[in-house]
């Protein structure tokens, strides 16, 4: 309702409450004073209807914010913003974040955000309700839930083809070279969330993580990005700022490999990167609880669990502002300075496209990781990761990096094409020896193995030889019979062993025959 209605409305009900009050006075003769005390019951009896009612409003406790509640529904049209955040979006009515008077903010438990003024940052709010001062609006919001940002062309697009300008900037959003010119495209999904480790078990705070500075760090670094060709600038928001990172490191080490080398098969040693921090516990608002449907008690029982309920709740809250004074400053409240375990050296056996998305992954991930010279080999050093250092900053962490739906100029598919068709016996051939070699180590290995099973099956018999003494006769009589029946036992070998078989059994008799 705009202002001149507001005054409108109320200048008509003033004069229909004058002249019904005239009307009166006429009628009974009443004296002035009458008048005025009436009207002072009236507006008295407003005042505590809208205090009752206020409080039905919003799921708050304690008077101090109860009476917060009463006075802006008192002052609704002198309010300031009044806004519920679910997801990290704002639900809103058109300009109420342009309202600069004392307002409301209700966030869900998937969503934080900031408070700030005309001249800077006031604080980080997580879930639940917050009230805001004359002068202070929301400065953004954030959604606590992992976050998917996908750059690149997508998968009906012909990014060489097409003349579109949204298709030519999807293109040039992840374009880059490989080391022998050949300009290589890809679509880029990053997975990533607010640094905060979600509550669990019965630990009040959000099942998605909050952390007030993590949430402040995300918010306060959003930038803007100069659009020169298109005359303007455009806000890069705080959830882009991942895949942007991924997009450099991705033309970085695209860079180091030939376009053939892409595809090709290479054994990688290198050591693992030292593990990244722990995240941030979570710190949700104190007054922030999940609900939970509890049977009401009756009688004594039911009073005496309510009271302690309630003593509970309060100690707890005394024990929160004691411990308070105790807590490390916001530097020092994650395990940025944990020493890092030693890490230890692995290989794989990948592409070097699956290797650059492994690297992508590490620099967003991992403080150290292995440095790479200009031909993609490793150079024996472990180099420090700018892109880390500047998420940390952000308040932001990286679960996964995804490169998919690579795509060349046509020509460049053509010579490939040309080339895999030239070259497809030599690779069978090559395929052929590395599965012939895989083929004899892995027999190799199950032979020693059922030597080693067949040693230990004959020398079970051989315990109660060695219990009543060393005789010869008796130990090579117990290992042929031992012998016999391993070979009786299995199908298999009694039709391949039946020679086997007999000349066990002509060894058996001439040892019955000679003792």
């Amino acid at each position: 309702m705009s202002p001149h209605r507001f005054w409108r409305n109320w200048v008509i009900a003033g004069l229909f409450f004058y002249v019904l009050a005239l009307f009166l006075l006429r009628i009974y003769f009443q004296p002035a004073r009458v008048l005025l005390l009436d009207v002072a019951i009236g507006l008295g009896l407003f005042i505590g209807w809208v205090f009752f009612f206020s409080q039905f409003v919003l799921p708050v406790q304690g008077w101090q914010r109860r009476l917060q509640i009463f006075w802006r529904v008192l002052l609704f049209w002198w309010r300031g913003p009044v806004i519920f955040v679910e997801n990290g979006i704002p639900r809103e009515r058109a300009g109420e974040s342009q309202r600069r008077g004392p307002g409301v903010l209700w966030l869900d438990s998937a969503s934080g955000g900031v408070i700030r003024n005309a001249v800077r940052f006031v604080r980080p709010i997580g879930p639940g309700v917050h009230f805001t001062s004359p002068g202070e609006y929301p400065a953004g919001f954030v959604d606590l839930h992992a976050q998917v940002h996908t750059i690149g062309p997508n998968q009906n697009d012909q990014p060489f083809e097409s003349t579109d300008a949204e298709v030519q900037a999807r293109r040039l959003a992840t374009s880059g070279l490989t080391r022998d010119g050949n300009e290589v495209v890809c679509t880029l999904s990053v997975i990533f969330k607010i640094d905060a480790e979600p509550a669990r078990g019965d630990r009040p705070g959000s099942r998605f993580g909050y952390h007030p500075e993590s949430v402040l760090h995300a918010i306060r670094g959003e930038g803007m990005e100069v659009q020169v060709r298109q005359g303007g600038a455009r806000r890069v928001r705080w959830n882009q700022l991942p895949a942007l990172l991924a997009a450099d490191l991705w033309r970085e080490y695209l860079a180091k490999f030939t376009l053939d080398e892409l595809f090709q098969e290479q054994e990688w040693t290198f050591p693992e990167p030292p593990p990244p921090p722990s995240p941030r516990l979570d710190e949700t608002t104190a007054y922030y609880r999940p609900f939970r449907a509890v049977k009401p008690q009756r009688g004594v029982q039911g009073a005496l669990a309510e009271m302690l309920h309630v003593i509970n709740r309060f100690l707890e809250a005394r024990l929160q502002r004691y411990l308070e004074a105790f807590r490390p400053p916001p530097a020092e409240d994650t395990v940025m300075g944990r020493p890092a375990a030693p890490s230890t050296t692995t290989s794989y056996r990948e592409t070097a496209l699956q290797m650059i998305q492994r690297m992508v992954l590490w620099r967003l991930q991992h403080r150290k990781v292995p440095q790479l010279d200009n031909n993609g080999r490793y150079t024996g050093q472990m180099q420090d990761s700018p892109e880390f250092e500047l998420l940390q900053e952000r308040g932001l962490r990286v679960r996964a990096v995804n490169i998919a739906n690579v795509r060349f100029p046509e020509k460049i598919e053509e010579g490939l094409l040309q080339g895999w068709t030239a070259s497809w016996l030599e690779r069978a051939r090559k395929e052929h020896q590395q599965i012939e070699q895989q083929r004899a180590i892995t027999q190799v290995q199950a032979q020693e193995r059922a030597l080693i099973e067949y040693a230990t099956r004959l020398s079970r018999d051989l315990e109660g030889v060695r219990s009543s003494g060393h005789d010869v006769n008796q130990t090579l009589r117990a290992l042929l019979q031992r012998s016999r029946r391993e070979l009786q036992r299995d199908p298999a070998l009694q039709q391949r062993a039946t020679n086997e078989i007999a000349q066990i059994d002509e060894i058996l008799q001439w040892l019955e025959s000679n003792p």
